[in-house]
């Protein structure tokens, strides 16, 4: 999904509902760190045994590896201009404002002037500064963007898109964007502060997840593959499909998370095993999370940052997804320089993954 056609898509939800899950959200990697899962909370490790895998087609013996669709073209496609942190969180109070700075970086091999706009989901004020740029070859531009909370905002989030279109012959346009929480829903368990806060008050607000009935969020427990099948419909916005036939031996109709888990499989970014099952109540692994989120955003491998993990080789089936949603920002590896594809994800962890990865693109 490239930065255009995240952009298309904001405008388009802008001019749908207040309320529907922009599609546009390009953000990954939106400047704080937004590396992703690991962080204040690191997810533990699995033995080598543990399903490793999610197939997306059928295979002729019971397996728990994925089946593939290729090895992605790797040939880089250098953009000529680029704005950076191209997702970014930020606060401010109803009435307040919410200052941000980006970076403006020119590829080129001779200067240009880049027009600079800003557009809110909200309908909030948003204004860049400056409005054109003039980019040296090499250089950066501070960009600084201003975003004027209402005093009575109807929605505790906003999600502002900030634009740049290089005047030339060709013109190209680079998109970055912002997310202002304006107002917080605290958890006794989630201090202000935390490494996914910010991610979990922006899914909150979108109607992605929930709390619990005590005033907790338990960001440090496992997700199952049903609950993430719920939590990747709810954050792509897809209609629910529920069908006459369950699809799966282990999901029948009456299963709570039914036509989430069609509705993915429809969409052909989750499957089950070759034995007819879709185990909902395994904990889905941070291996199959990036390949689900690789297909669900249709993401190509045209220019990755390749990262040498210790333990995702070239040959692994979970390479290419590591890599892509590394490259993308939206997950990084540990201290230790492993990425732990066979390791449970956390709440806090998908939350943070899902926020970012529907704003990114692994080839930016």
């Amino acid at each position: 999904m490239n930065t255009n056609n995240k952009a298309h898509r904001l405008l388009a939800a802008t001019n749908l509902a207040v309320g529907y899950m922009v599609m546009v959200l390009a953000l990954a990697v939106f400047g704080l760190s937004i590396a992703g899962a690991p962080g204040a909370s690191a997810a533990p490790a699995t033995s080598a045994s543990q399903s490793n895998g999610d197939d997306v087609v059928a295979v002729s013996t019971v397996s728990t590896v994925p089946t593939t669709t290729g090895t992605p073209q790797t040939t880089r496609t250098p953009r000529p201009i680029k704005l950076r942190s191209w997702v970014q969180f930020g606060h401010a109070r109803p009435g307040g404002t919410a200052t941000y700075h980006k970076l403006l970086f020119n590829h080129l091999s001779e200067s240009g002037e880049v027009n600079l706009t800003g557009a809110s989901l909200r309908n909030w004020d948003v204004t860049v500064d400056p409005a054109v740029a003039t980019t040296l070859p090499g250089y950066a531009n501070v960009i600084t963007v201003t975003v004027g909370v209402p005093l009575t905002p109807t929605h505790h989030v906003d999600i502002e898109r900030v634009r740049g279109v290089l005047s030339s012959t060709e013109p190209y346009t680079t998109t970055a964007f912002l997310i202002t929480v304006a107002r917080r829903r605290p958890f006794a368990d989630l201090p202000e502060g935390h490494w996914a806060d910010d991610p979990i008050q922006y899914l909150m607000d979108q109607g992605v997840i929930s709390g619990y009935a005590d005033g907790s969020f338990h960001p440090n427990d496992n997700v199952t593959r049903a609950q993430f099948a719920k939590m990747l419909v709810g954050v792509m916005g897809w209609t629910l499909i529920n069908p006459q036939s369950p699809t799966f031996s282990d999901v029948p109709k009456d299963y709570w998370a039914y036509g989430y888990i069609e509705t993915a499989v429809a969409h052909g970014v989750i499957g089950g095993y070759s034995d007819g099952a879709f185990q909902p109540n395994t904990d889905v692994t941070r291996g199959q999370v990036a390949k689900i989120v690789f297909g669900s955003l249709n993401w190509q491998m045209n220019s990755p940052t390749l990262t040498n993990f210790s333990d995702v080789s070239p040959g692994d089936w979970t390479y290419t997804y590591a890599q892509a949603i590394s490259s993308a920002e939206v997950m990084s590896g540990y201290a230790d320089n492993s990425f732990r594809p066979n390791a449970p994800a956390t709440r806090a962890q998908i939350a943070k993954i899902l926020a970012l990865a529907i704003f990114s693109d692994p080839n930016s």
